[in-house]
């Protein structure tokens, strides 16, 4: 028998989301394009330090009077490691400090991504897991592929994209986008 619905676990939250609207008979998938690197804050040796890219992105986002795109600046600079400007080396807690920075910086800076399908398009779904054989007994660790089956190729118009950035920066709004999948394999495909 079935369990009835289960929940969809992201790999971290805001990841991925699936809704419907059953007003508009639409199945919206919004992702981010952001990847969060883990930083293992809690070891003992100091975390990496940050690009100054990350950390550019960060004092845009909360200074956008002084906004600087990156082609403003020196490439090599924006990919190198930060730096203390005062001499003194930075303490574990700036260090600390500037990686939070960093992250929401990246994470601001990316798009959210979304694929919209209306319901008359989906023919079939399937959500195929598999237990991971070398998770922990009682977690919750496990794989899931969600296939989709649409009755005809994906459209131009079923991809969009907007800033994740505050909406005082604009582009806070969905606009229609070439596909975004890996190789654009969304439209080629109909699963």
């Amino acid at each position: 028998g079935s369990r009835g619905p289960q929940k969809m676990k992201a790999s971290f939250k805001h990841q991925l989301s699936m809704r419907i609207d059953e007003a508009r008979r639409v199945l919206y998938l919004d992702c981010y394009e952001y990847k969060p690197v883990c930083v293992d804050l809690g070891n003992e040796a100091d975390p990496p330090m940050p690009t100054n890219r990350s950390l550019q992105r960060f004092e845009d986002i909360i200074n956008p009077m002084n906004l600087k795109k990156d082609n403003e600046i020196d490439e090599e600079w924006l990919d190198s490691k930060a730096e203390p400007q005062s001499g003194e080396d930075f303490t574990r807690g700036d260090i600390v400090s500037l990686n939070y920075k960093a992250m929401v910086g990246d994470f601001l800076h990316s798009r959210s991504l979304r694929l919209r399908l209306s319901l008359s398009e989906i023919v079939g779904i399937r959500l195929m897991k598999w237990d991971d054989p070398d998770a922990e007994p009682g977690t919750d660790d496990l794989g899931a592929v969600l296939i989709l089956e649409t009755g005809e190729k994906l459209r131009g118009r079923s991809f969009a994209a907007r800033a994740v950035r505050s909406k005082y920066h604009g582009e806070n709004k969905f606009c229609t986008v070439d596909d975004w999948t890996p190789r654009e394999a969304a439209t080629h495909a109909s699963r």
